[in-house]
């Protein structure tokens, strides 16, 4: 499997983010690539937590769209699997972010795992990114 090719220079050179900026998002990716603290793992206490979150939301989202059976009162559309995926997808980038200043001597034995701060900070984050 090949990696997808970085941009060049030339490549963004309209783009409006600056380039120094570019490249220390890519300084960032590739430190966070071969940190070995890529693979972060949620416990079954924070997948039980989730998926409760996930059927309230979408259980507030059904009442909110339809209003008790009546046409929908907005253009919000349903919770999916697909935002249930995205909140998880988030909740291990919070956490890569926030392990990613640690050295490896702050490591403790096993894994690297995401918090239940992560994955609220990831819903705050969902919210603010739909607005």
């Amino acid at each position: 499997m090949s990696l997808p090719q970085l941009a060049s220079a030339d490549d963004v050179e309209g783009c409006s983010i600056p380039l120094t900026i570019i490249n220390r998002i890519r300084q960032y990716i590739s430190k966070c690539r071969g940190s070995g603290k890529s693979n972060i793992g949620l416990t079954p206490e924070l997948l039980s937590r989730a998926q409760h979150d996930f059927v309230e939301q979408r259980k507030s989202n059904r009442h909110q769209l339809h209003d008790c059976g009546t046409a929908p009162i907005s253009n919000e559309r349903e919770i999916t699997e697909d935002d249930f995926h995205r909140w998880l997808t988030l909740t291990r980038l919070q956490a890569r972010s926030r392990i990613g200043n640690l050295d490896d001597s702050d490591r403790s034995h096993g894994p690297f795992m995401a918090t239940a701060e992560d994955w609220t900070a990831s819903l705050r984050l969902d919210k603010l990114m739909k607005m």
